[in-house]
């Protein structure tokens, strides 16, 4: 229900511009809310490169281990 309701929102948004989807490239994040609503159209999405790049720094940053001694004088540097 989300999904169609930020559907409902964005054509609302666009008609008021008088803006096109076609001509008008449309950016998101991964959310699963975000997806749905682009998943009940036809039209593209393209995905927010800073939050993939974000996603995938974090996952990396969570398999290092927080025992290492490099780590902890980076972390302890960089905090």
């Amino acid at each position: 229900k989300t999904g169609i309701n930020i559907w409902q929102e964005i054509k609302s948004i666009f008609e008021s511009f008088n803006l096109s989807f076609g001509d008008t490239p449309i950016v998101t994040d991964q959310g699963s809310n975000m997806v749905a609503a682009f998943n009940i159209t036809e039209e593209a999405r393209i995905p927010c490169m800073a939050h993939r790049c974000n996603t995938t720094l974090e996952t990396a940053w969570n398999r290092v281990d927080t025992k290492n001694s490099t780590f902890v004088v980076f972390n302890l540097t960089i905090t």
